[in-house]
């Protein structure tokens, strides 16, 4: 079962010693200041990409001026030619070699998206709360206890989220392109 985004507030609070809430959105500035530090390592834990919330091979179209827009809830927009070089600059596509947002082409992609915290898998949520944990700790309280304690709760998310993530994704050595090029190579012993 997936957390709510009370439970992450919540385990955020009552991991430094604070009451359990309610409700949040308004009120007591230690809720408002979880819920600013859940959303921000839910946009920061996302953006390194997840099964959940990245499009592989996705393609991106111009418009009549040649222009591509970057879907609005793009963190990363990654083209898959890796002889493209074309980044996201003021919410278009922009090409670095030409200097020019005008690709007059589709672009294949791989978009990484935002997500909001309430639907985004209970294992990457785990690991969202632990590194808000971290970063409100940090922020608000400064124990070197408190520290230990939440830096020990992150390692455990992040290895138990890896490997869910492996088993979701059905990662294989044999998929990744440049190993699968040395080995190819390696085993005609060239």
């Amino acid at each position: 079962m997936a957390y709510t985004k009370l439970e992450a507030i919540n385990e955020i609070l009552t991991s430094v010693g604070e009451s359990a809430v309610l409700t949040y959105g308004q009120g007591a500035s230690d809720v408002v200041n979880a819920e600013t530090v859940l959303d921000l390592e839910t946009r920061a834990v996302l953006s390194t990409g997840w099964e959940c919330n990245t499009d592989e091979d996705f393609e991106l179209v111009p418009d009549s001026d040649g222009r591509i827009a970057v879907p609005a809830d793009a963190l990363v927009v990654d083209p898959v030619d890796p002889y493209q070089r074309i980044t996201m600059r003021k919410g278009y596509l922009w090409d670095k070699e030409k200097h020019t947002d005008v690709i007059g082409k589709p672009v294949r992609c791989r978009v990484v998206r935002d997500m909001a915290f309430e639907e985004v898998p209970y294992h990457v949520q785990r690991r969202i709360v632990a590194q808000a944990v971290v970063r409100y700790q940090n922020s608000y309280v400064g124990s070197p206890t408190l520290d230990k304690a939440a830096q020990a709760n992150l390692a455990a998310a992040d290895a138990q989220a890896q490997d869910i993530e492996a088993d979701v994704d059905d990662y294989n050595i044999l998929d990744n392109v440049d190993i699968a090029w040395h080995r190819r190579w390696t085993v005609r012993g060239l």
